[in-house]
């Protein structure tokens, strides 16, 4: 079997990745896109004023590291599951559990549920809080705690990249996907 194509499916790969995020940016502008004008409304208020750009180059540059995190670590995940010949079975358990979650969303939202799905989920509390106190911070520092923590909350699309991103031939080969998209 000829491999001299191997690279080019290489690139295509990131620049499907980094075309999924061009793409997606209006999902982005619709989701985070108020959370990141009041953070830095907030932080132009709480600052002198004036326009830097190195709190935007902070922000987007933890954000974007944050990416490089997620699929180095879903590529370690994926290894790990077909070195162990477990990807099946993790597959399974996984596409049975969102189906699960699916449902009972969709019994909540026709009022039919059998639980109130009233808790928050602890950790997305957790980053609003910082997300939210990260202006008083300081402009570079806050700006970068604030990229992080953006880069942390949950996202569908992030998530369906770091999904991709654990059949990634390699760990490095994971975290440049995401990177990619992050870009």
């Amino acid at each position: 079997m000829d491999h001299s194509l191997h690279p080019a499916v290489e690139s295509f790969g990131y620049f499907a990745a980094f075309m999924t995020g061009i793409l997606g940016s209006g999902h982005c502008l619709g989701m985070c896109g108020s959370l990141v004008c009041g953070y830095f409304i907030r932080a132009r208020a709480a600052g002198s004023g004036r326009l830097n750009i190195a709190p935007y180059l902070a922000y987007h540059g933890a954000r974007i590291t944050v990416y490089a995190m997620v699929g180095l670590i879903a590529a370690a995940l994926g290894a790990v599951l077909v070195s162990t010949g477990q990807i099946g079975l993790a597959q399974g358990v996984l596409q049975i559990v969102a189906g699960l979650v699916v449902i009972l969303l969709g019994l909540e939202l026709l009022g039919l549920s059998p639980l109130k799905l009233t808790v928050g989920f602890a950790p997305a509390r957790w980053l609003r809080q910082q997300f939210a106190g990260a202006a008083q911070k300081g402009a570079l520092r806050g700006a970068g705690i604030a990229g992080l923590v953006n880069g942390l909350m949950p996202c569908s699309m992030t998530m369906a990249m770091a999904v991709k991103a654990t059949t990634a031939p390699s760990v490095a080969e994971g975290g440049l996907l995401l990177l990619a998209f992050g870009a």
